[in-house]
């Protein structure tokens, strides 16, 4: 190895040992928990993130560095996750935004857990939600307008969310 690998291998091996939480957190979200698309996005965000330690000319304070770190990760993952054909789209981010201070018990509700505030109708739209249809494919399915669809969604949302309110509010008492 020339001294300049071996340098950015030290700075790279640092810069991982001093970000990794946060890049298990982002790759642990975008991948929903599953664990083939955890490892995948883990992947992705090191090769970003040592590609562009190498384009990179200066250093920087650790705000600044972790702010970097973020940005890098969340652009591997969106591109990872852009080439894949029937990854959720944004489910997390979709349905489960609102409750990120839910208390840990919440956060380890699955599915099943949630459907049970949902109607047959909701109940059989969140299934395929979740199942990774696109929404074409749903609308078709369910025989729904895209706008009745959008509605669905927002009526599923706003169920979820009231149920985890009343669920953590619970835990907490």
């Amino acid at each position: 190895m020339m001294p300049n690998e071996e340098q950015l291998k030290k700075e790279f091996v640092e810069l991982i040992g001093r970000h990794r939480k946060l890049i298990e957190f982002l790759c642990l979200r975008a991948s929903y928990g599953q664990e083939n698309y955890y490892r995948d996005f883990m992947q992705e965000c090191y090769i970003k993130l040592l590609v562009a330690m190498s384009d990179r000319k200066s250093a920087m304070s650790e705000p600044h560095e972790k702010i970097w770190v973020y940005w890098q990760c969340r652009d591997a993952i969106s591109r990872f996750r852009n080439g894949l054909k029937r990854f959720p789209k944004l489910l997390h981010d979709d349905l489960f935004a609102d409750s990120l201070e839910a208390s840990r018990e919440v956060s380890q509700l699955t599915i099943d857990d949630l459907s049970v505030c949902l109607d047959d109708t909701e109940r059989h739209c969140f299934f395929l939600m979740a199942s990774a249809l696109p929404d074409d494919e749903i609308e078709h399915e369910m025989e729904l307008s895209h706008s009745d669809l959008l509605l669905m969604r927002h009526k599923i949302k706003k169920k979820i969310h009231h149920f985890l309110e009343h669920k953590n509010n619970g835990k907490q008492q």
